[in-house]
């Protein structure tokens, strides 16, 4: 093998090694040797983190001529359709290990789905939220379900009537702290697995919020947050906030903390 043709290898070896890094690291090879500067400055990723004070739109802090790698990590406001487009750029890849607020309409599932799906880590946040069709919860709840902190306004989202059934082949989720639910159908069917699933929490302080929608009866909501207050209890937690007792309203919430 000539010299020409091992540099060669030697520097495809080196390319390869920096587009396959890791995208939870952040390697300095430059560092290493000043030899890697240049393979380094065009073909590692880009690792931006975004604090959460920012609210532009993270693709403008990557020229669009750029076609390496980029990591984005900590937090990510989108607020309209238009912006998630602009983050759909095949080198685009998401660590969201903070917060991803979404605040967006008329979006295809699809789409936010492959752009998104791998970029909630911590906490999320979907506020007055819809997309283009009806979305099941049994599809949106696997995206957030292993967040510590999950708040889902989604106006067109559909609870399933086998959500016993469907949240078992889901799995737990034992890091969640807080959970709020809009647009939920006053069904015991529906509302009582989600619960028992939620207390499967190895918090010892949580958060439970749920909205029921316009069709929902007041008193049927009222004799449900007493069913549920009595789960809470049994597992042995107190109560720092307890809307059991309030008038009959579409909505329940319950601060609780691990009894001593």
């Amino acid at each position: 093998m000539t010299s020409s043709a091992i540099k060669r290898f030697t520097y495809d070896w080196l390319i390869r090694f920096m587009e396959l890094t890791p995208e939870d690291a952040n390697p300095n090879l430059g560092d290493i040797s000043p030899l890697f500067n240049d393979c380094a400055k065009k073909y590692a990723p880009k690792f931006i983190f975004l604090k959460g004070d920012y609210y532009g739109n993270p693709s403008y802090t990557v020229p669009s001529h750029f076609k390496g790698k980029v990591v984005y990590t900590g937090d990510i406001p989108i607020n309209s359709y238009q912006e998630l487009a602009k983050l759909m750029r095949p080198n685009f890849h998401f660590h969201v290990t903070m917060t991803l607020w979404t605040e967006v309409d008329n979006i295809e599932f699809f789409d936010f789905k492959r752009v998104l799906g791998k970029s909630i880590k911590k906490r999320v946040a979907m506020d007055e939220c819809q997309f283009a069709s009806p979305v099941l919860f049994s599809e949106l709840w696997p995206l957030v379900k292993d967040c510590e902190e999950v708040r889902l306004d989604v106006g067109n989202i559909h609870y399933e009537a086998n959500m016993a059934d469907m949240l078992a082949d889901i799995g737990p989720c034992p890091r969640l702290e807080q959970v709020e639910l809009h647009n939920l159908p006053a069904s015991e069917a529906v509302v009582y697995p989600i619960v028992d699933l939620y207390l499967t929490t190895k918090s010892n302080r949580f958060v439970l919020t749920l909205f029921f929608n316009q069709d929902a009866n007041v008193n049927v909501v009222k004799s449900m947050a007493a069913v549920i207050r009595q789960k809470i209890n049994l597992l042995g937690y107190d109560f720092l906030l307890d809307s059991s007792s309030r008038t009959p309203s579409r909505e329940i919430e319950f601060v609780c903390e691990k009894r001593v």
